[in-house]
């Protein structure tokens, strides 16, 4: 079931950015073709396209995206899953920016979970093995 609800928010989002004639629709296409980041489930939030793990409110983001000056930014987020700020890592084109994300994503990753932000992380501290294969998110900011 987390597949059919992740794949229906990718429609849904995809479908309100062509409506608003978003500047981030280019890059949300891009992201559509890399299989490791179209596996999360994407969000918006303040003027950020976000991808998290959770599949239900809290999300949990390490990187968003952002467009400003004709360009995409992809950002890191300080400690685990916030999306409030963070430190843009990579910046280029749609696919580029895409392309760059996908690279910068751990291996086990993804998929989303069908889970929230504090569930993750309570998951993400005991070792439970839904998120023990995570464990190279603990990398420096």
């Amino acid at each position: 079931m987390i597949r059919a609800d992740v794949s229906q928010q990718w429609a849904t989002v995809r479908s309100n950015l062509a409506a608003e004639s978003s500047p981030l629709l280019p890059f949300f296409d891009a992201a559509a073709e890399e299989p490791q980041i179209a596996s999360l489930f994407p969000f918006r939030a303040m003027q950020q396209l976000c991808f998290s793990r959770c599949a239900r409110f809290r999300f949990f983001v390490d990187y968003f995206a952002v467009h400003s000056n004709g360009a995409f930014g992809i950002h890191r987020t300080p400690g685990r899953g916030g999306w409030i700020e963070g430190r843009e890592v990579a910046r280029g084109d749609a696919a580029t920016a895409a392309r760059r994300l996908a690279e910068l994503l751990p291996a086990a990753y993804g998929p989303a979970y069908d889970c929230t932000a504090d569930e993750l992380r309570a998951a993400f501290h005991t070792g439970d093995g839904i998120v023990q294969s995570l464990s190279t998110l603990e990398r420096e900011f």
